[in-house]
């Protein structure tokens, strides 16, 4: 087979996948997994709401103010695990209860817990969620409220969450909150992050109980009490890397329904201010989503090299070599790839220009993956908020 039959051959089976992830992936790309408006809650379910946090004194103040400020009708408290921080994080928590009262919110009661030193076997966030968890128990209430302490949340976030759990029957129900999309690189990279991550783990797909996906987003998650318990608490993924997707697969497993779906009106406040920012944020936890294994790595890389690399390619040598047909099969995958990406770009305001450099957006991300493969290898786990934990997985 010369050459130029294996490259035509490669471009049409980019062409054929990208048609098969356009019609038949789950709709991934086209955003329709939305939070309904609350309805009557007459008896509100009590929920408590879990926060870790580690250094985070420049935005935790903001994020407890929006947990304190819900308008939820039921019992709802709040947990804060101050987990070892170096900084004025505990401190600012507390003020925020101040900010609440100036501004004339619904009280609600704010705890305050110093998580003990990190153990052996349990990664950092898990450790910490752990503490609050145990912490909670002895309230007994309906559902625990998982939220980072950089994302704030809209005052209705709440019971608009715990409305789609009990209308749905979702134990578990968990949004992609709107990750920070202002600095230069956070504008390519964001979007392509949200793109891929639905690509992975299809939202639809997700919430169907004949599939066996199972994603979330561990920025903002409402589990039911029983769950929880059922699946062995905190601990069954105590030393889980990709956590939330981990903890979903974990509660589908057993039987329950869940959900995830995009919230708009949930902010995360961290920036990324460099390239390198954003670089540690993939690279911290790539490998892990491949499991560990160096054959699925050589597999990983490879599909993104056909699949967004290989058409910008033969548009070039089809156009250099003036072969119109290798030409226009990269132009069909290109375009395909661009229109599947649009609507991501539209939530994120970018350009619609923009979704032509989503190859190049997969290049930065198999160059991630490869320096994940790498941290892997020489055995330097980058853990939760800068911790280093020096040991490969098992």
């Amino acid at each position: 087979m010369s050459p130029a039959f294996i490259l035509t051959f490669l471009v049409g089976l980019s062409l054929v996948i990208w048609i098969y992830l356009a019609i038949f992936h789950h709709g991934f790309w086209r955003r329709r997994e939305f939070l309904s408006p609350a309805s009557d809650l007459n008896e509100a379910p009590s929920v408590i709401s879990l926060t870790p946090a580690r250094n985070e004194e420049n935005v935790i103040r903001r994020a407890v103010s929006a947990l304190l400020t819900q308008d939820y009708p039921g019992p709802f408290k709040a947990i804060i695990i101050n987990d070892n921080s170096e900084d004025a994080t505990a401190q600012e928590a507390q003020a925020a209860v101040t900010d609440t009262h100036i501004s004339g919110a619904q009280d609600r009661e704010l705890t305050i817990h110093d998580a003990p030193p990190l153990v052996p076997g349990w990664s950092g966030k898990m450790w910490a969620l752990h503490h609050g968890y145990t912490q909670a128990k002895a309230a007994r209430p309906d559902y625990y409220w998982l939220s980072d302490a950089d994302i704030t949340h809209a005052s209705n976030t709440l019971s608009r969450l715990v409305t789609l759990a009990q209308s749905d029957d979702r134990a578990l129900v968990s949004l992609m909150v709107t990750l920070h999309c202002k600095t230069g690189w956070e504008r390519l990279i964001i979007p392509a992050f949200i793109y891929y991550f639905q690509m992975l783990y299809p939202f639809r797909a997700t919430a169907s109980p004949r599939s066996r996906v199972a994603g979330a987003a561990g920025g903002c998650i409402l589990i039911r009490a029983d769950a929880l318990d059922d699946i062995g608490g905190l601990e069954a993924i105590k030393d889980a890397l990709i956590d939330d997707c981990t903890l979903a697969a974990t509660v589908k497993a057993k039987g329950y329904n869940i959900w995830l779906g995009h919230g708009p009106q949930s902010h995360s406040l961290r920036e990324a201010a460099s390239l390198s920012d954003l670089w540690n944020m993939v690279s911290r936890n790539a490998f892990a989503q491949l499991n560990f294994s160096y054959l699925k790595l050589i597999g990983a890389l490879l599909g993104l090299f056909i699949v967004f690399t290989l058409p910008v390619l033969a548009v070039g040598i089809g156009l250099w070599g003036a072969n119109a047909g290798l030409t226009r099969l990269g132009l069909l995958s290109w375009g395909l790839m661009a229109l599947t990406y649009l609507p991501t770009l539209r939530a994120y305001k970018r350009p619609i220009l923009a979704s032509w450099l989503l190859p190049l957006t997969a290049q930065l991300f198999m160059a991630m993956t490869l320096h994940s493969a790498w941290l892997h290898l020489t055995g330097s786990h980058a853990g939760w908020r800068g911790r280093v934990y020096g040991q490969k997985h098992p």
